[in-house]
């Protein structure tokens, strides 16, 4: 069996006990079917690059670290550890269900390069950064809610607890960058709507993925329906609240 407490990831960061439920977990626990198994191949990994990729944004703004309050970059730095940790969590999962090395797995995702180009204009100033990271982490949290029911049918209490300690943490982040937008940035309260605007006419736009960890949401069946534009509305509302 392979240990997946091994990696270049997990040499990086201990893992918080708050996390440490999917690591108890082996194969023999999973009750897997064959249509769970082929929903999860493609949702997990998915799901782990996104995760991986918060990385790749806090090396991008750590170039401009000096137009940050310590108040917001305090709280990218608690971030980016807590995402580390959902990467760590997800390739477990990741690896027992489908017997693959987590060396492999990093250097899978380590292979990758992001591009930032075309959300340059979204990661210009904190006001606007810290209402897209509160946007994207509220449809997070709201996606993995979505998700409790196929992870439950695994029959593992460990995996079940640690979707919904990863739903709590992207539920926090967004309350987070929420209070820096209303408590930091009074007086620009006024541009969110414009800012949640510019966001959903990106998200309406076709486009590829590029390892950036924000406005991932290219999967029409993932993110159907009105879950973008509910919670555009619900931080707008929140936000001058």
């Amino acid at each position: 069996m392979v240990d997946t407490m091994k990696g270049d990831a997990s040499n990086r960061f201990e893992v918080r006990s708050a996390c440490r439920t999917i690591f108890d977990v082996r194969p023999g626990d999973l009750d897997l079917s064959g249509s769970d198994r082929a929903e999860l191949h493609e949702y997990i990994w998915d799901t782990a690059e996104t995760e991986y990729d918060a990385r790749f944004l806090f090396a991008y703004l750590q170039k401009m670290r000096p137009h940050f309050s310590d108040r917001f970059w305090r709280y990218l730095e608690n971030w980016r550890d807590d995402e580390e940790q959902h990467y760590l969590g997800f390739r477990h999962l990741y690896c027992i269900v489908f017997d693959y090395e987590p060396a492999e797995f990093d250097r899978k995702m380590s292979g990758r390069s992001p591009d930032f180009s075309d959300l340059a204009p979204f990661l210009e100033d904190e006001f606007t950064l810290s209402t897209v990271i509160a946007f994207d982490e509220l449809v997070t949290t709201r996606v993995y809610k979505k998700e409790y029911a196929l992870y439950d049918r695994l029959g593992a209490a460990g995996v079940s607890q640690f979707l919904r300690d990863v739903a709590r943490d992207e539920a926090a982040h967004y309350r987070d960058a929420l209070a820096i937008v209303r408590e930091c940035h009074a007086d620009r309260l006024h541009e969110v709507r414009a800012v949640l605007d510019k966001i959903l006419e990106k998200e309406s736009i076709k486009r590829e993925y590029r390892s950036t960890f924000l406005l991932d949401h290219t999967d029409s069946d993932l993110y159907s329906g009105n879950l973008l534009e509910d919670c555009a509305h619900l931080i707008c509302r929140q936000a001058m609240n």
